[in-house]
């Protein structure tokens, strides 16, 4: 499955990624299918996208990603789904707070 992330991520945005390890994956009713999910270190951070699967991808700092949920520049993912664990675990392990919490906080 690593080499299959290695090549797709490849394809789809032209950043070649090493380091690939599995996170977690979630049922996908499209059609009963399965979404799995991976972290991976990017060896360049030059994004081309394919505009075929993905129309749109660009990079976030920590501080970043927050500064565009406070400002409504960026929306996350639902709670309940396998790419906001991903982005909620590499937040999350910096030290700098809850990704959560500032998700709550923008709802109140």
């Amino acid at each position: 499955m690593e080499h299959c992330v290695v090549r797709e991520v490849r394809e789809e945005t032209g950043v070649p990624v090493t380091k690939v390890s599995y996170h977690s994956s979630q049922p996908w009713p499209f059609p009963n299918s399965i979404m799995l999910g991976f972290n991976a270190e990017a060896s360049q951070d030059t994004i081309q996208v394919d505009g075929h699967e993905i129309e749109k991808a660009q990079w976030f700092s920590r501080p970043e990603l927050r500064s565009a949920l406070q400002n409504g520049s960026i929306v996350l993912p639902t709670p309940i789904s396998i790419a906001y664990r991903l982005i909620e675990d590499w937040f999350n392990a910096a030290g700098l707070g809850k990704l959560s919490d500032i998700v709550e906080s923008l709802q109140q």
